[in-house]
Order: structure tokens, then sequence, then C-alpha cells
């Protein structure tokens, strides 16, 4: 089979699946590892559909560059990036930590 025929009989499997439409703009979505991968495609679909999208990522640089992208390409300016590594217990309870004196200041 040649590149082109196997090309056209491969294409579908690949293609990017449909998203779902849904109105999330009354939802707060916080997306671990957001700034590549499985994470980034999540944030992504999430900002799309509406949702306030938080990425907590380890490398701030990185996360900025994801927020600018997906703020770009989605028109949601509701994305925020927060520092989370999910292997340091220490992390982890700065996180929460910040979360709950936010959620306090907001009532």
């Amino acid at each position: 089979m040649n590149r082109i025929h196997l090309n056209l009989v491969l294409a579908p499997l690949y293609s990017k699946l449909a998203m779902p439409e849904a109105d999330l703009s009354s939802k707060l979505a916080i997306v671990t590892g957001a700034n590549s991968g499985v994470g980034f495609e999540a944030a992504h679909a999430l900002a799309q559909m509406g949702a306030h999208v938080i990425l907590a990522c380890r490398n701030r640089s990185r996360a900025e560059d994801a927020k600018k992208r997906i703020i770009e390409s989605t028109g949601n300016f509701r994305v925020e990036v927060e520092i989370l590594d999910c292997a340091s217990f220490t992390s982890v309870r700065a996180f929460l930590s910040r979360w709950e004196e936010r959620e306090s200041r907001q009532g």
C-alpha cells in the first residue's frame, strides 16, 4: 500500500475528536500539569467551553506560556497560573494554603 493510501486509511483514526458543547462559564477547573500534553489539552478544552481555569504547574515560565496560548486561541481571559508540584507535599500544602486564603477573601 503506498503512502497516500495509508494516510487516507489512518487519518480518520488520528483526527481530533469533536468537542462536546457545554457552557462551563459558571465552573472552576484546576488542571494539574496543564503546561503540556494531556493537561494542556484538558485546560484548553475547558477554557474553550468557558470555564475559569487554573493551570496548576511546577514551572511558572512554561505555565505562563501555556496560559498565553490558551487565551489567544480561546478568547477566554479567565485563565490563571498557580505553582503546584504534586510530587512535593510541601508544595501541595502551600497551594492549599494560598487557595484557602483566596477563597476566604472572596467570601
